[in-house]
């Protein structure tokens, strides 16, 4: 087949990794893969900052894109292509048998192509409502294109919220290839590790305040942060890791012993997922695939700003290195059923179906009104 897969931008978020895993693993299958993202960005990401300091990083993102136009994904994979057009326009996208919107924008920008650029599919990995009006992000999920989901959660909303159907629900895999614990672990401290964000749904606060009551409870435990923004609520004893490269990335899972996920909402959430593919035991809020992956003691789990919750299974897991050991060792076994040889081959029938008109495109509560602009 044919596919064309759009990106809003190429910064490296969870689910931008995920749609180039798909793209470069459905290459690898034989089909002809286009992969693209817009050197001018859609102009709704940017609203939520200041005004004095929107349209200066409107601009900057626009120079980054035409100066990193050949190594923006660099940072996934080296055999990944894409290009670089400058809209999401008829002109600028290959004729193909499936064109896929992967982010409420595209998904507009993807309803307005021909049909010659292929059957419109829209890979839904969040409830995005945090990126753009409530509105606007609805509306998308009304527009005629197939739909395709990451858990179960997100395939319940668009049946009862938006009377959608599904075309598949293809859970995310981790790479266990790249993710695996570490040969010859090193002597070092006990250690736990949380991923750092700026945007609210992932918790932070919790998090942090959770590993400051750990703190006191364990003064000889390392507590590391990694993330992109920077670390500005961040205490002095915690290690800060801004940015890791991929190979970064495994030796700190590899180098913990615990990892926290305080997240208050999340599409799938890949951080649990890569910790427990490299032998760390997780604790987590129940949101994105933690329902779905929770299962006899593979990982501690409580419910979302539950900060005591959160305290007691991180506490329990310092002061029994057999619990700890026990926790590790089933989260590891369970990743070893999260192939991503297999959730391919699963995307791929999927895409087949739509291609071949098994799946009704057509929104079932009635059209969505297109805005003016796609940005």
């Amino acid at each position: 087949m044919r596919i064309n897969f759009i990106l809003p931008f190429a910064s490296k978020t969870g689910g931008i990794i995920i749609a180039l895993e798909y793209a470069r693993r459905l290459r690898m299958l034989g089909h002809t893969v286009h992969v693209y993202d817009p050197v001018i960005p859609y102009f709704v990401f940017f609203r939520a900052q200041p005004l004095w300091r929107r349209y200066p990083a409107y601009v900057k993102a626009i120079l980054t894109n035409l100066l990193r136009r050949r190594d923006r994904f660099a940072w996934h994979a080296a055999d990944v292509e894409a290009t670089l057009i400058p809209w999401v326009a008829d002109r600028f996208v290959a004729d193909g048998d499936a064109v896929i919107a992967t982010a409420w924008p595209t998904a507009w920008s993807v309803a307005r192509l021909a049909p010659s650029k292929g059957r419109k599919a829209y890979f839904i990995q969040h409830y995005e409502i945090w990126s753009g009006p409530r509105a606007r992000v609805d509306g998308s999920y009304r527009l005629p294109l197939a739909l395709l989901t990451i858990a179960p959660w997100l395939t319940a909303l668009m049946r009862d919220r938006f009377g959608r159907a599904v075309a598949a629900e293809i859970h995310n895999a981790v790479d266990t290839g790249r993710f695996h614990p570490a040969e010859a672990p090193a002597p070092r401290p006990l250690t736990v590790l949380m991923m750092h964000h700026d945007v609210e749904i992932k918790g932070i606060p919790d998090g942090l305040a959770v590993l400051k009551r750990l703190h006191e409870a364990h003064p000889e435990v390392r507590f590391r942060l990694f993330g992109m923004p920077a670390f500005p609520d961040a205490e002095a004893w915690m290690e800060h890791h801004r940015n890791p490269s991929r190979e970064q990335l495994v030796r700190l899972y590899q180098e913990a012993d615990v990892f926290l996920s305080p997240s208050l909402a999340e599409g799938w959430h890949l951080p649990p997922m890569e910790a427990m593919a490299c032998g760390c035991a997780v604790v987590a809020t129940r949101v994105g695939c933690i329902p779905v992956l929770e299962r006899d003691g593979n990982l501690l789990a409580v419910e979302p700003g539950d900060r005591d919750g959160m305290f007691r299974h991180v506490d329990a897991l310092l002061r029994d290195p057999a619990l700890r050991r026990e926790t590790a060792r089933k989260g590891l076994e369970t990743m070893r059923h999260y192939t991503w040889e297999a959730k391919t081959r699963e995307f791929e029938a999927a895409i087949t179906r739509i291609v071949h008109g098994a799946v009704d495109t057509e929104a079932l509560t009635g059209p969505a009104s297109s805005p003016a602009s796609s940005s």
